[in-house]
């Protein structure tokens, strides 16, 4: 049990609950169905096998130590981060890692859960494999050039945007634009809380003057997680993409990706899955300074960007790959591999949305030979703070009541205050009683009354469905107290009727507990739990 501010926990099977996708729930019981998709299941006993055939494969050590070197120069390493940059660059560490496109500000809670998941992950599976290395990687997607997904935050009811001269094109190689700005907006916000300066110290060093987006998000991650041993990379590089020119050429000149993916999909949809991530004909984008736009091909010999700035032959654009591989990009369905490429990965952490596409790359991976990691399910977890906690006691709600409509909840309570049924079943099922001899009575007379019988029939039950609402309404203004008490509690649980960890910003709980709020965190995580965990303050 942490010690510090998290006082107790409560933990519920992510399984069990209906507001995760269908998906999250079948992988996080360990579906029988994925078994003969996955080539190793998220289990403790997987991981040594998985070691055996990463280590035996995996050849670019030398470009990692480089990546890893360039990308460090200047930044001060605290000893766990040294040593585990030195292990994973020339000697021989196996990684954890996970991913995720740079939110402002880090983003929401579960940008935070991931980073937590990996670290913690990677600390367990050292126990688990004797004598071996495991080290924490956070890989920054700053290829992706979604800069609506990434540019807001909300931070204590507060929305806030970064806005960038640029409007295309990766977002990690855009301008800062106006952060600084929103970080002295922040200072009226943060000041007032006893750890708000950490916050702001934070964000004034990661975010400097002159730094690209991108830059800036990897500083933030690092000043951040650092100290825990978390390594941050950007594969945006030359180096990266050199030890994939064989791949993209492949892509290129085959399109070999689609059919493979599409053969993965069929067999996912047998066992009851959807299609999470479309699939192109040439699954790769061309990068120019700050645009990324997709590649396309309408012959075996012409090549362009969908936007028609750039056109190749299949000879000019080969060359271009040769020379210049850093300008060509992969899109969601090749960025894992190039990811898998360039690091001694052992195991991906994600939410249930990444991990659902990279079910569907298991037969690519296998054409590539290359291995198709551990796929573990981040952490998932709600943050109850003591004002919460008091008003669930008050009310006499457990926690789980919650995780349902906010609507049905309140009917149900209102209904129990005042202890009558929430609604009028039985009644509506004596009228039914009721019409059936109304209606062979109309039969009787003339069949084509029946259907008269039928019609007033509907029109007495949307009465009823009416009524209901009435009494509902009426009840919530009799008992309005504990329903805007309920809608409060909601807000901080479900803020805008998404999940907490989907909305909410960390920063804001970091400036009330600190950095030890982050420690404590860690070390409630438990690997390969699937569960979603209730952190109480």
């Amino acid at each position: 049990m942490p010690t510090g501010p998290l006082t107790s926990l409560l933990r519920f099977p992510i399984s069990e609950l209906e507001f995760f996708s269908s998906f999250d729930r079948q992988f996080s019981r360990l579906d029988p169905s994925l078994d003969a998709i996955l080539p190793h299941p998220p289990t403790k006993g997987a991981f040594d096998d998985m070691l055996r055939e990463k280590i035996s494969s995996y050849t670019h050590r030398g470009r990692l130590a480089s990546i890893l070197e360039q990308q460090y120069h200047g930044l001060d390493l605290p000893d766990a981060l040294a040593k585990n940059i030195h292990d994973l660059a020339h000697g021989h560490a196996v990684s954890i890692t996970t991913a995720h496109q740079p939110l402002l500000f880090g983003g929401t809670l579960y940008f935070l859960y991931k980073a937590l998941s990996a670290i913690r992950l990677a600390r367990e599976a050292e126990s688990w494999l004797p004598d071996q290395r495991v080290v924490p990687v956070f890989v920054l997607g700053s290829e992706d050039h979604d800069y609506e997904e990434v540019r807001h935050i909300r931070l204590l009811g507060k929305t806030m945007s970064w806005e960038s001269d640029a409007k295309g094109g990766p977002v990690g190689r855009m301008d800062a634009g106006n952060i600084p700005e929103l970080i002295e907006q922040l200072k009226e916000i943060f000041t007032p809380l006893p750890f708000g300066n950490q916050v702001l110290h934070l964000l004034e060093e990661s975010y400097k003057p002159g730094a690209s987006y991108g830059q800036s998000t990897f500083r933030f991650l690092h000043h951040l997680l650092g100290r825990l041993g978390l390594v941050v990379i950007d594969l945006d590089h030359q180096l990266a993409k050199q030890a994939c020119i064989q791949i993209f050429e492949q892509e290129l000149t085959q399109g070999f990706a689609k059919p493979i993916i599409e053969q993965t999909i069929h067999r996912l949809e047998k066992v009851g899955f959807t299609q999470q991530a479309h699939v192109r004909d040439i699954n790769l984008f061309y990068l120019d300074g700050h645009r990324r736009e997709r590649i396309e091909s309408d012959s075996p010999e012409n090549y362009r960007t969908v936007d028609q700035q750039y056109a190749w032959t299949r000879t000019e654009i080969l060359l271009e790959l040769q020379e210049h591989p850093e300008r060509f990009s992969p899109n969601v369905n090749l960025r894992p591999v190039l990811q898998e490429t360039m690091l001694p990965n052992l195991a991906f952490v994600g939410g249930a949305g990444e991990l659902a596409y990279w079910v569907q790359l298991t037969d690519l991976f296998q054409s590539l030979h290359l291995p198709f990691p551990i796929l573990v399910r981040r952490h998932s977890g709600l943050l109850v703070d003591e004002w919460t906690q008091q008003k669930l006691t008050k009310l006499g709600l457990p926690l789980q009541a919650f995780f349902q409509p906010q609507e049905a909840l309140l009917q149900q309570f209102v209904h129990e205050m005042a202890n009558v049924p929430g609604d009028l079943d039985a009644e509506r099922e004596a009228l039914r009683e009721l019409m059936k001899q109304v209606k062979a009575k109309c039969a009787a007379i003339e069949p084509t009354l029946e259907r008269s019988a039928e019609s007033a029939e509907v029109q007495m039950d949307k009465l009823l469905q009416a009524l209901e609402g009435k009494m509902t309404r009426g009840l919530k203004q009799i008992h309005e107290r504990e329903v805007n008490q309920i809608r409060g509690i909601y807000d901080r649980l479900m803020p805008e009727g998404q999940l907490q960890e989907r909305n909410e910003s960390f920063l804001s709980w970091m400036a009330r507990y600190g950095y030890g709020w982050i420690d404590d965190l860690l070390e409630a995580f438990t690997p390969l739990d699937f569960a979603m965990v209730c952190y109480r303050f």
